[in-house]
């Protein structure tokens, strides 16, 4: 991740701040000038990248086991 990536997400998650604030602070840091909607996105971005899958998100629509080796046998 890069430093704004980071300070993003320290600046979302950490300290709460809401998002125009989190624009100025950008701003007056010289990172470049942001507008809300871009910001939101890179974080929704940044935390899906982040999620860790679980078997069940994976899943969801057809059973989920490892091959049986009769399955295998069968498709070969």
């Amino acid at each position: 991740m890069t430093e704004d990536d980071n300070l993003l997400l320290q600046l979302k998650d950490e300290e709460g701040l809401p998002w125009k604030a989190i624009a100025g602070k950008f701003r007056d840091m010289g990172r470049g000038e942001f507008r809300v909607p871009t910001l939101q996105m890179r974080y929704k971005r940044l935390k899906e990248k982040m999620r860790v899958w679980d078997i069940e998100d994976v899943c969801t629509h057809t059973p989920c086991s490892p091959p049986s080796l009769v399955t295998t046998l069968e498709l070969s």
